[in-house]
């Protein structure tokens, strides 16, 4: 029982003696931060950059009382349809088909075929599947139907919502590449 006590009183002996028992350092950055923390600031004045002879600033008036609110929808677009331009509206009762699908990013074309009559491109679906489509054909998740087939590509434009409604996206798809943007 005596060698720990004796251990432990001579290790706190030991600790006790290493320090100098001097701590100016400390104090003299104690009363430095002290000195330096007691001066007071005033605040600045708000018109002290104005000269005298300035006039003071107009009001702010909101003007934006009669605006319509941004978390209503617009309201449709009569204006359009008052001149005699149709609406541009995709037809929803139609029945879709297979290439209306998948998304034209998916969607590669292939090839194309010529005929007496009419030129046919050659469509690949992500399954790997071949499909033949002409003008007026649709493709794409947004009522995408094609304008032209011709020997570097396929036009098209789809009809996609706007904060008006609808409006056409007119697109490119390369053969053998990807789908590109006219607009």
């Amino acid at each position: 029982m005596k060698r720990p006590a004796l251990l432990t009183m001579a290790i706190l002996l030991g600790a006790t003696a290493c320090s100098d028992g001097g701590h100016a350092d400390l104090e003299a950055f104690v009363e430095e931060t002290t000195r330096k923390a007691v001066q007071t600031y005033r605040p600045a004045d708000a018109n002290a950059d104005l000269p005298a002879s300035a006039p003071s600033p107009e009001p702010f008036v909101y003007a934006a009382g009669e605006l319509r609110s941004p978390f209503k929808p617009p309201p449709a677009p009569a204006s359009i349809a008052a001149v005699g331009q149709p609406l541009v509206a995709p037809d929803l009762e139609r029945v879709k088909g297979h290439l209306e699908r998948f998304p034209l990013a998916q969607l590669r074309l292939v090839g194309n075929l010529s005929g007496r009559r009419a030129q046919v491109a050659l469509v690949q679906d992500p399954d790997g599947r071949i499909h033949p489509v002409g003008v007026g054909d649709y493709m794409g998740n947004d009522f995408g139907r094609i304008r032209a087939v011709g020997d570097v590509g396929i036009e098209m434009v789809e009809i996609i919502r706007d904060a008006g409604g609808w409006t056409e996206r007119a697109r490119f798809i390369p053969l053998g590449g990807e789908e590109g943007n006219d607009e």
